[in-house]
């Protein structure tokens, strides 16, 4: 089966919006690839739920519910490359995380990885071109 990492903006977009192509994209991802995962992408996402910007619109259920779904469809991984590629240093870690995972795939909205497409025959799309794609 394939692999995929999703980005931390793709999963608070589908959230945020339930039509929205990031939340098509989402569950796309989650049916038909292994989800990666590390404890670094994880925290990356539950401190961004956390931000004050975001306090209205997820309740505490909202931020355990879409993150034991993650844990439980997804697959975690043990890193062993130190990858520095990226404008932004703490995207760094998705390409890790991909390369490590032997991901086909970096499902993302972030331009300093989307920039980055292919990575070492690791395609970097974003959620509209994932669903053309796949």
């Amino acid at each position: 089966m394939k692999k995929i990492v999703i980005g931390t903006g793709v999963v608070i977009s589908a959230l945020l919006k339930s039509e929205g192509t990031s939340r098509k994209a989402l569950v796309k991802a989650v049916q038909e690839f292994i989800l990666l995962l590390t404890l670094d992408t994880l925290t990356e996402l539950e401190r961004t739920l956390s931000k004050p910007k975001f306090s209205g619109l997820f309740s505490f259920s909202d931020k355990i519910a879409i993150l034991e779904l993650l844990i439980r469809q997804g697959e975690f991984v043990e890193v062993k490359t130190s990858i520095v590629a990226c404008r932004d240093s703490s995207d760094d870690k998705f390409l890790n995380l991909a390369v490590s995972g032997e991901a086909q795939t970096i499902l993302t909205r972030d331009p300093d990885l989307l920039v980055l497409h292919p990575f070492s025959e690791i395609a970097i799309l974003n959620p509209r071109d994932f669903l053309n794609q796949f």
